[in-house]
């Protein structure tokens, strides 16, 4: 797990040798993450959709 770069939200102090560079690179990989994980999530819901669709079809 990767350590997040504030030690203290609250004062907005940053931990020793937290770069920007850094923080981008973190926000690119969360957004690419984000991506995967939705684009997965949707091929799930859509399974899932027409097996019930199926299945209450089937029962009817």
């Amino acid at each position: 797990m990767l350590k997040q770069l504030l030690i203290d939200k609250l004062n907005h102090i940053f931990r020793p040798k937290s770069t920007f560079e850094t923080a981008y690179s973190l926000h690119k990989f969360d957004g690419k993450l984000r991506k995967l994980i939705i684009a997965e999530l949707e091929k799930i819901d859509v399974a899932v959709r027409t097996q019930t669709a199926y299945i209450s079809e089937k029962c009817s």
